[in-house]
């Protein structure tokens, strides 16, 4: 619910300014409370999709994960707002692929308790950088 509100607010201050500077050829949806109503609303028809259900069909890169080759890491959060970590259960995919699933993250927002060793706290952003290293002896294997 925090999540779904903090996007949110996020969403209406970007249709705020977009509304401001094309007043005229645009019409920011009202009474939009959550992402799967703004997507209703707004992201699914001004991409040319029927409605959210099949914009999220249509844009998935779920009917891929089957076919994967190279050693690939899933990295989705208990807590993200979009993507709900139960679907994998459901999904055919590769032996190749690692899902992680750690219980806080949001979208994206991979916060550590203690600095990386760049000295930072976002330890998804190390992670990216020394994913190759880390997957060597899978990939030589």
């Amino acid at each position: 619910a925090f999540l779904n509100r903090y996007y949110m607010k996020q969403i209406d201050i970007q249709m705020e300014a977009i509304a401001e500077c094309f007043p005229d050829n645009f019409a920011a949806p009202i009474g939009v409370k959550t992402i799967l109503e703004f997507d209703e609303a707004y992201t699914a028809p001004a991409a040319g999709y029927k409605n959210a259900d099949d914009y999220y069909s249509k844009c998935s890169s779920k009917r891929f994960l089957k076919d994967i080759v190279v050693p690939t890491t899933i990295l989705c959060a208990t807590d993200d707002p979009f993507i709900e970590t139960t679907i994998f259960k459901s999904l055919r995919m590769s032996s190749t692929i690692e899902l992680i699933t750690p219980e806080w993250g949001g979208h994206m927002g991979y916060i550590s308790k203690r600095p990386t060793p760049w000295g930072d706290y976002r330890w998804m952003d190390f992670m990216v950088v020394d994913w190759p290293e880390l997957e060597k002896p899978r990939i030589n294997t």
